[in-house]
């Protein structure tokens, strides 16, 4: 599996790990006035994940976490809300939420902090709105320094955790 051995070889090249929670989205825009099947692709330099498809919904809620090893703050976190095509054709852009690291990982200016936990970990609450179109993005943030990830007990357990915290917000 190459997303593991990327994780694996994360400790070797990143500072840090930065763990978005894709919560949910609101209020998305039939695509052709039809329905939608969102699904969201997150990318952070040449690494890219993808949430499963939600089938015809304008309020999906995928609870899906992304993570991405951290190599510098320059650069930003691109969430793409994108329609898959039913059958054929191509996928379509419903929106986008471009996030500057520098505004993740400082804790300065971070009006969302949920809470601070071990290991110099900020976990944050973001409901941002999409670009290029109507809707908005639901997202968990967190950002854990090396030594925090390399102490985690399990991705499946700190996950779950963050699903925990998102059905507060629903």
């Amino acid at each position: 599996d190459s997303r593991a051995e990327e994780l694996a070889a994360a400790p070797d090249i990143a500072t840090g790990m930065l763990q978005v929670l894709v919560v949910e989205a609101r209020d998305l825009k039939p695509v052709h006035g039809i329905g939608t099947n969102p699904y969201v692709r997150g990318r952070l330099g040449e690494h890219v994940r993808r949430s499963p498809t939600v089938w015809s919904n304008l309020r999906p809620a995928w609870n899906c976490l992304m993570e991405f090893p951290v190599v510098s703050t320059r650069g930003n976190i691109e969430l793409e809300v994108m329609s898959r095509a039913p059958l054929f054709g191509s996928d379509t852009r419903l929106g986008y939420v471009s996030l500057p690291l520098e505004d993740l990982i400082s804790p300065a200016g971070e009006p969302a902090v949920l809470t601070t936990g071990p290991g110099n970990s900020q976990l944050a609450y973001r409901c941002e709105p999409l670009l290029g179109a109507k809707g908005e993005l639901v997202l968990i943030i967190d950002y854990r320094k090396l030594q925090a990830v390399r102490r985690r007990l399990s991705c499946g357990a700190f996950g779950n955790a963050l699903a925990r915290r998102a059905a507060q917000f629903r």
